[in-house]
């Protein structure tokens, strides 16, 4: 049975895709450090010196992130601690939360890792939430990309905020039926929902109907095989199927059109081998067995130097063209 996911400002980008999407319980590694990073930038702001549970790079990142905040700051006071960044946001059930929050300037802050990504419906939420509780105007909230050292910033008047949250509150309340969207991997509604589940049906030809039986397909190795090949038009039941292949293989039981390959793994050396010869060779000697760098670690590694990034220095690879399997289904 679908239940839809609760309403809350980080749902709201991919509630406007489909009103029923429900995040899976276990967060990912991704989320997992965004909130270690999160953790490291509010106890710097309050104060706080000591991370013993921070990796190095989590600590640069998140003292990175305090720099911007005391820059856009100014004198002004910041507020960090969790009470006092806790948003209530109208018609939603539990209060949302940023990272930090500046009443004085009328802005809050909100520290986010990886690559950069649209938020603006999240952070009109919390400028709704955060105009209506200090009687404000305009919000504006500031975006901290800790890897990609870059700021963003919206700016909300009250009534844009209300206006542009209000429409998929309202298309989640109606929650018409379920769409097909880039977010369906990751969405706990995947067993069972019927947009995915036609999909499932038209991609492999079952020949049961009026519904897709997942579990009785993963319960038989013969059809797994065939689910296997088709399986790139129903990503969000991939892995689940590949990890249940691996099991029957392992067990000796075949899967046709499908087997095992294990690869030894690489062989690599430390940072720490590596200096003596950067010592006695030089670090251009060096680098030029590393290859070349990317241009995300370029802007970063420019970022922690104090440098602009050379324009000129900056190629372009080769293109490439390659084609996908599409097996003929029978």
């Amino acid at each position: 049975m679908l239940r839809q996911g609760i309403l809350r400002p980080s749902n709201l980008p991919k509630l406007k895709l489909c009103a029923w999407f429900r995040p899976e319980e276990e967060p990912s590694k991704a989320a997992v450090r965004g909130s270690s990073v999160d953790a490291i930038y509010r106890q710097m702001l309050i104060g706080l010196t000591d991370f013993p549970s921070g990796t190095a790079a989590d600590i640069q990142a998140a003292d990175w992130a305090v720099g911007q905040t005391d820059q856009i700051a100014g004198k002004n006071k910041v507020l960090a601690r969790k009470e006092e960044c806790a948003v209530t946001i109208p018609g939603f059930p539990k209060p949302g939360e940023v990272d930090a929050l500046c009443r004085k300037l009328f802005c809050s802050f909100d520290l986010k890792t990886g690559q950069w990504y649209d938020y603006r419906l999240q952070m009109a939420a919390y400028a709704w939430g955060l105009m209506t509780m200090y009687f404000a105007e305009t919000w504006t909230t500031w975006l901290l990309f800790c890897d990609l050292r870059r700021v963003y910033h919206y700016t909300f008047t009250y009534a844009e905020a209300a206006r542009v949250v209000l429409e998929v509150v309202h298309a989640y309340e109606a929650a018409p039926p379920p769409t097909f969207n880039s977010y369906c991997a990751w969405c706990d509604n995947a067993g069972e929902c019927p947009v995915l589940i036609n999909r499932a049906d038209e991609a492999l030809a079952l020949t049961e109907k009026p519904k897709f039986d997942f579990p009785a397909l993963l319960a038989n190795a013969q059809r797994l095989g065939s689910f296997l090949t088709a399986c790139r038009a129903v990503e969000p039941y991939q892995q689940q199927a590949t990890d249940r292949a691996k099991e029957y293989l392992l067990q000796k039981v075949d899967v046709p059109g499908w087997s095992l390959i294990t690869r030894s793994p690489g062989k690599y050396v430390e940072l720490a081998a590596v200096l003596p010869i950067v010592n006695k060779l030089g670090a251009e000697r060096i680098l030029q067995e590393y290859g070349h760098l990317s241009l995300a670690k370029y802007e970063k590694l420019c970022a922690e130097a104090g440098l602009t990034p050379d324009a000129a220095a900056i190629k372009t690879g080769a293109g490439a063209t390659y084609l996908r399997s599409a097996p003929e289904l029978k």
